[in-house]
Order: structure tokens, then C-alpha cells, then sequence
């Protein structure tokens, strides 16, 4: 579910990985996966799938940051419309993926 934020000015990097830590470990759904069962009778899969909340003292390894340079706001925007295209698989960790991308325009105003 993508969506962009645009912050101007300073952007404390290390106070927004460590908010989102805490709501990560706060919010179940945040921390679930879901697996297929294996058959009670057989080593094959029975097809049915079981939820799994992942444990909250892990948290920052259930999600990945991803950091990027840009030149302007609309090479900012590039970058994150290909980002768009990443297929998780719901199965496996991370469960959500975060791009931060400080734009280095000439005005200085040290987007994000």
C-alpha cells in the first residue's frame, strides 16, 4: 500500500525508524505472516493456511528501509513508482518495505 509522505527541512531518520520499531511491536498485524500447513499424514502441504504473529522483540527484522538519493522531486518520484513494483511474498519477512529518498535539489531545502 504505498504512499508518499514529503517532509521539509531537517528529517531526524534515526526518531522515525525507532517510532516505528515501537508501533511495529505494538501492532499484531504488523508482525504476521501466513504459512500453508503441512498434513498431519504426509510431508505434503494440505493447503489450508495458519496466521502467525512473529514476535515482538524482533521487530526491526520485519521490515527493510531502503535509502535513496534524487536530484529533484520528480526523480524522487521515479524512484518510488519503480518501488511500486516489488512483490512481497506474505510468507516470508520483511513484511513491509520503507523508501526514504532525500532529494539534493539546489534551493537546499533538504526534502525527504
Amino acid at each position: 500500500m504505498p504512499w508518499i509522505v514529503d517532509f521539509k527541512g531537517k528529517f531526524d531518520k534515526d526518531a522515525m525508524i525507532r517510532a516505528h520499531d515501537l508501533v511495529v511491536k505494538r501492532e499484531q498485524p504488523l508482525r504476521t505472516i501466513l504459512r500453508l500447513n503441512p498434513s498431519s499424514l504426509s510431508k505434503t502441504i494440505d493447503g489450508t493456511v495458519q496466521q502467525r504473529v512473529l514476535p515482538q522483540h524482533d521487530s526491526r527484522n520485519y521490515w527493510d528501509l531502503c535509502e535513496h538519493d534524487a536530484l529533484t522531486y520528480e526523480e524522487a518520484i521515479s524512484i518510488l513508482e519503480k518501488a511500486q513494483d516489488y512483490n512481497f511474498d506474505i510468507t516470508q519477512t520483511p513484511v513491509a518495505r520503507f523508501h526514504i529518498v532525500q532529494i539534493n535539489d539546489s534551493d537546499g531545502d533538504g526534502r525527504h
